[in-house]
């Protein structure tokens, strides 16, 4: 169970973690202009700077979910597990149980991916009982999120998504990050 105080959430220096992350994410983003494309090859020489803007915003989409994934590991007693953890998973806090398979949009895994997503956090949980395993969804179709209990072979997971994903991981100083989150990205 997730019973940290809300003084405990975020550390003093949480905005400067935060701004060095949205600059080096969003702000040095380096596009090179498509690879031939023998369909499409008279349309990209022809339209290049919109090509070029395209490929910048898809680069800088690509980013959010790992600059989120970073986001929450600033939160105290989170571990951001990066890329190749043994487990695979995304986030861990062993003060407080929890574990996060972290995606930014819903429709970010397909069936197929969803269905290896869910079985590690499965296969944790069977060697971690006490811990609550979550998919957890930044960007669902309802902002608000969803909260419930999902049925893996018999094992049980955690779906948590939008507001409430936010509100479980920064209780009550959640409009805080966000509001951080904001005014780093418009400068």
């Amino acid at each position: 169970m997730n019973t940290r105080q809300t003084s405990e959430i975020i550390p003093a220096n949480f905005k400067e973690l935060v701004e060095t992350l949205i600059r080096d994410c969003f702000h040095c983003v380096n596009c090179k202009p498509p690879e031939y494309d023998l369909m499409l090859n008279k349309y990209i020489s022809e339209h290049a700077d919109i090509i070029n803007k395209a490929n910048k915003l898809k680069i800088i989409q690509m980013k959010v979910g790992n600059c989120w994934q970073h986001i929450f590991g600033f939160a105290f007693d989170i571990r951001d597990l990066g890329v190749g953890h043994k487990t695979g998973l995304d986030l861990l806090s062993k003060k407080y149980k929890f574990c996060i398979e972290l995606k930014n949009r819903y429709n970010t895994d397909n069936a197929s991916a969803r269905k290896t997503n869910y079985n590690k956090l499965k296969a944790y949980k069977e060697q971690h009982p006490e811990f609550d395993c979550i998919y957890g969804i930044i960007n669902d179709k309802r902002p608000e999120g969803q909260d419930k209990k999902i049925d893996v072979n018999g094992t049980e997971i955690h779906y948590l998504s939008g507001d409430k994903l936010l509100s479980f991981v920064f209780k009550d100083k959640k409009e805080i990050v966000l509001g951080i989150v904001h005014e780093c990205i418009s400068n």
